[in-house]
């Protein structure tokens, strides 16, 4: 007995506090909308510290731009580098034609290669050309550098955040992107047909998530859309925090209803009908000697209509079987019982 109370203790609590960290587990460290610090950079929705950070030296940087927080070039501080790690010739290839692009329809950039500020704005001018832009065989350890960097958290949107006017934010699977970013692509890059709904604002505001799923081309276009204009994820419960949250509230309605109607099965029983079912009232010591008294009476009187035969023999059976009933001990009245001598 004391093993099943302690299972079912042990799982009742594992549901309602146990349930809910295992499924959900630690929330992951996130940075709102606007709020990156100015010891940081945005790269892809993700900031990183950049506090302590030299870049490298190389032949066409000077030693002054180094340090990536110094004003008034780089002044990557709570600002966006994801233009200077471009994910090129990848999910976009196809779909960003350049109108210059070698023998294998490769391109060197399609964005300018240059830090921006979140949350749009007018085009950046490229500054430095395409030095900034980190590709070829020679970005391969530049961008191995990102991830020595010190990861603050990602950058995280409402939904009131995206539906601000004069913005064209949308959300696919989470992950918050901004339309607005395809008007910065360079002069050499050309959009498909299909880009068009998302230039026009027709998904402004949305999560597209499943419209994307209709179709191939829509598929393969929103995963470019991923690779180079997301600005961070929206701010929302994990599906296993949702699963966690569901299993809470039904266990908790489960044992508050389980107590609840025991509860009121309890009135109804102690109210309505246990004096149906065999609960008397219990009559007091006075009570039970004047019955005592009047059940002598009966026996004594020899014209009693139970006494019905002269014989003294019956009168001294019968006072006989009244002092044996006399010496049991009856736990309430009704267990008392009377016999009839004739």
């Amino acid at each position: 007995m004391v093993s099943i109370i302690f299972t079912l203790c042990f799982t009742v609590g594992f549901l309602t506090f146990g349930f809910n960290v295992v499924l959900c587990g630690k929330e992951p460290t996130r940075i709102r909308h606007g709020h990156v610090d100015a010891q940081s950079s945005v790269l892809l929705g993700r900031a990183y510290l950049l506090k302590d950070f030299n870049h490298p030296q190389t032949a066409d940087i000077p030693a002054v731009t180094s340090n990536l927080l110094v004003k008034p070039f780089p002044d990557a501080g709570g600002r966006d580098m994801t233009f200077m790690f471009q994910n090129i010739n990848q999910a976009c290839k196809g779909l960003f034609q350049g109108k210059q692009h070698d023998q294998f329809g490769n391109v060197w950039n399609y964005f300018p290669c240059v830090v921006t500020n979140a949350g749009g704005g007018v085009k950046p001018i490229g500054g430095i050309g395409t030095q900034g832009c980190h590709v070829g065989p020679d970005s391969i350890k530049a961008r191995q550098v990102i991830k020595q960097l010190r990861f603050m958290g990602e950058v995280y949107f409402s939904w009131e955040d995206i539906k601000e006017n004069d913005t064209n934010y949308a959300v696919y699977n989470g992950n918050v992107l901004d339309m607005s970013r395809l008007n910065w692509l360079e002069d050499n890059i050309m959009l498909t047909p299909g880009f068009a709904p998302f230039l026009n604002g027709t998904f402004a505001g949305k999560d597209i998530s499943l419209s994307m799923s209709f179709s191939k081309e829509r598929t393969k276009i929103v995963k470019c859309l991923v690779e180079t204009v997301k600005v961070g994820v929206i701010d929302q419960l994990s599906l296993g925090c949702v699963v966690a949250d569901i299993v809470l509230y039904v266990s908790l309605i489960v044992i508050l209803s389980v107590v609840l109607l025991r509860f009121f099965l309890a009135v109804i029983f102690g109210w309505v009908l246990s004096w149906r079912l065999g609960s008397f009232d219990e009559k007091t010591f006075a009570d039970k000697l004047r019955r005592q008294e009047i059940i002598e009476a009966w026996v004594d009187d020899n014209t009693s209509p139970y006494v019905d035969s002269p014989n003294s023999e019956t009168n001294r059976l019968v006072k006989e079987t009244k002092n044996s009933l006399d010496l049991v001990d009856y736990v309430t009245d009704w267990e008392s019982r009377l016999f009839r001598c004739r």
